[in-house]
């Protein structure tokens, strides 16, 4: 049952810790979509790297797991349940510690996993690649309006006008990665947020706080 001894400043509390898992089950939603999004846009890319496929998988993950956190929270706040809030309070600090371990990750393999969608590249593109391989690299070419490896290599493909596939990858990450930065910093700034309403909100409950 719901705590009907809230002060005037828990009880904004409240109902900003309601309004901020509302956008943190949005951001979560968001998320998961634009993970699915990329993984359907680039999947002939991650079908050359396994650690492109497996860090898309986890943002999907992470994704749906903070719509469910959101989801939690907002429930946690509307009965006003000390058990509900610590709960949601430490698994939101588990998410942004997560988040921040990945992205470490992310930053530390950037370079092995161009040099291995590089290695994979000139290995599709050589004359003597398989039939799969070949019509992998074709449709990287078209989806991305490119011309083989640093040449090109194909004889298919002769335009020297056209940048390289793996330039035009490797452009397309350093084009996007302030963005999804700030995506990330803007994640971790309302997932710290919940935990600080959460908790005060939680500490007033168990504290029996009389305005």
């Amino acid at each position: 049952m719901g705590n009907t001894f809230l002060s005037g400043g828990m009880k904004a509390v409240k109902y900003l810790l309601l309004f901020f898992n509302l956008i943190i089950f949005l951001a979560g939603a968001t998320l998961a979509g634009l993970a699915i999004w990329l993984a359907v846009l680039y999947q002939n890319f991650q079908q050359m790297s396994i650690s492109l496929a497996v860090v898309n998988y986890i943002l999907i993950g992470i994704g749906v797991l903070i719509m469910l956190l959101g989801f939690f929270g907002c429930c946690g706040a509307a009965m006003e349940n000390l058990c509900l809030l610590y709960t949601y309070s430490i698994l939101l600090i588990i998410v942004l510690v997560a988040e921040i371990v990945l992205a470490i990750l992310i930053f530390s393999f950037k370079e092995r996993t161009e040099e291995e969608i590089h290695r994979m590249m000139i290995d599709y593109s050589t004359a003597g690649a398989s039939s799969d391989k070949q019509d992998l690299m074709k449709k990287i070419e078209q989806q991305f309006n490119c011309c083989g490896i640093a040449g090109p290599t194909r004889t298919d493909c002769q335009d020297t006008n056209k940048q390289d596939c793996f330039t035009r990858f490797r452009d397309f990450i350093k084009q996007n990665q302030f963005v999804l930065g700030g995506v990330a910093i803007a994640f971790g700034l309302l997932e710290i947020l919940g935990v600080v309403f959460a908790c005060m909100l939680a500490r007033n409950l168990q504290l029996g706080y009389v305005a």
